[in-house]
């Protein structure tokens, strides 16, 4: 996996973490942010990369800051698929 590849998982996981933190469903991240749950699907996969006005938002709403997002040590946690598995 080269380093982008890698830096993408990372962002995706730690998206998807926060958010169930939150117990924001996708959905309603989505309409919070703006943007198709098709593309916070990808992100948090890590096939698709946001743009800093949408990594601002997603601070916004997480409230964390944007260096959360691309904390490493979400590769040691174990995430669950959804909010009613927290």
């Amino acid at each position: 996996m080269d380093d982008t590849a890698k830096l993408k998982l990372i962002f995706g996981k730690n998206v998807k973490y926060y958010r169930l933190q939150k117990k924001l469903s996708q959905e309603k991240l989505c309409e919070l942010l703006d943007i198709s749950v098709g593309f916070l699907s990808h992100i948090e996969i890590g096939l698709e990369s946001p743009s800093f006005e949408t990594i601002a938002k997603l601070c916004n709403v997480l409230e964390i800051e944007a260096s959360n997002l691309f904390d490493q040590a979400i590769l040691t946690k174990h995430i669950p698929d959804r909010i009613t598995d927290l």
